[in-house]
């Protein structure tokens, strides 16, 4: 009778779970590719994409200028959102609270949520996190133009605790690579803001980047790359959205 070998058994075990764990990882990291599925509207020929990159170069936000995706897109209770920016030190200085950034909207286009980095002095990049209301543009914003300098790539986990706050709050933590952001560890800057400004809507809209006729002509240069809209941090379990992919 063979006796059963239990150090081996486990030793195969856990090789099987690792396979199926970095199956299900693969899976759902999923980098968005900007070639498919990304609608541009670009009446002055701001935009560019590559698959994984989204730049704008001298958009402003006095102009119709965006990257937008609906297909599948449909974040309810909290969300997370993984992407890589870097801001030109080529921009002029700006200092409008909605300048070229990512940018979610509900479906009825009531309420949205976003992210600004842009060239505040030369030398370093306004970056902010916050809601808008957008019938009377009134906003919800945390906002750092100290921390962060330009000509230089960053790594941001943006995302929404539908638990935090009557209507839910946001986060912005920033990263100086990748490895820091999947480990959670080693932040450069963390904002957050509650939303107070509408309730708890579902985004729908997901646009990298959006601007539009607010009246600020300063011109910036930036891109974002390596846009993953349904991330998952690997270092926490503190991710509980749903998502219409």
């Amino acid at each position: 009778m063979k006796i059963l070998n239990t150090n081996r058994l486990l030793k195969y075990t856990n090789l099987a779970l690792v396979s199926i764990l970095c199956l299900w990882c693969n899976v759902w990291a999923a980098v968005e590719n900007f070639s498919t599925g990304w609608t541009e509207t670009d009446p002055n020929n701001r935009l560019s994409q590559t698959a994984t990159r989204s730049t704008w170069t001298g958009l402003t936000a006095n102009e119709a200028a965006y990257v937008v995706k609906t297909a599948g897109v449909n974040y309810t209770g909290d969300w997370s959102i993984a992407f890589s920016f870097y801001v030109d030190n080529a921009s002029g200085n700006g200092s409008a609270l909605i300048l070229p950034g990512p940018f979610l909207v509900d479906a009825s286009n009531a309420g949205g949520c976003f992210v600004t980095f842009t060239d505040y002095d030369n030398s370093k990049v306004t970056i902010s996190v916050g809601a808008i209301e957008l019938s009377g543009y009134t906003t919800d914003v945390d906002i750092n133009n100290t921390t962060l300098s330009v000509n230089t790539l960053y790594y941001a986990l943006w995302r929404r605790d539908d638990d935090v706050g009557t209507n839910g709050t946001l986060y912005l933590d920033i990263y100086a690579s990748s490895a820091d952001r999947d480990a959670g560890s080693s932040v450069l800057l963390s904002l957050s803001v509650a939303i107070t400004k509408f309730g708890k809507l579902d985004m729908t809209q997901a646009f990298m980047p959006y601007t539009a006729a607010f009246g600020d002509t300063t011109a910036q240069t930036a891109y974002l790359e390596n846009l993953d809209l349904n991330y998952i941090q690997p270092a926490t379990t503190r991710r509980r959205q749903s998502f219409g992919f």
